[in-house]
């Protein structure tokens, strides 16, 4: 069940900015050139770190997690190898 709160703990803050900060952006990133295209792809960048940063707090609070570091190198290498994929 810890691992439920800490996903649904790591989840409303991505909730919110894919859904709800998006849509009041909608006439924004609906408009066609490169800058909705920047913009929308930094809030999925910004929306998808913060989940796996909440994540990594979440099960750093526990002891029976090992290699917390290792989890967030890699998260981080990944979301940042992800995010410049335009």
């Amino acid at each position: 069940m810890y691992a439920f709160d800490v996903h649904c703990n790591s989840y409303f803050p991505l909730f919110v900015l894919l859904y709800v900060v998006q849509f009041a952006l909608c006439p924004v990133l609906l408009a066609g050139g490169f800058l909705p295209t920047v913009l929308s792809n930094l809030l999925y960048g910004a929306a998808l770190s913060y989940y796996h940063y909440t994540q990594f707090l979440g099960y750093n609070g526990t002891s029976g997690c090992m290699f917390q570091a290792l989890t967030l190198t890699l998260t981080l290498t990944l979301t940042l190898g992800l995010g410049f994929r335009v």
